[in-house]
């Protein structure tokens, strides 16, 4: 069963190398290998991902469940 953490990463995958800015919501309570993990244990591996299609935390908001947070190219 995949967990939380590596769904989020096959939706970073997919992004294309052409994007120029992205939105990604994601949910408080996280899993990896169907085992809880931390937040900022899981955003990392989550940045690591977007940071290797050059794209940058730019900002976020509360939402239910979550947060929705984007992310830019650098210019």
């Amino acid at each position: 069963m995949q967990s939380e953490v590596e769904a989020i990463q096959k939706i970073v995958q997919a992004i294309s190398d052409d994007a120029e800015s992205f939105a990604l919501d994601i949910p408080d309570a996280l899993t990896l290998d169907g085992n809880p993990i931390p937040q900022d244990a899981a955003m990392a591996i989550i940045l690591d991902g977007l940071l290797a299609k050059d794209l940058y935390p730019d900002g976020f908001e509360e939402i239910p469940g979550g947060r929705r947070y984007w992310y830019r190219k650098d210019d």
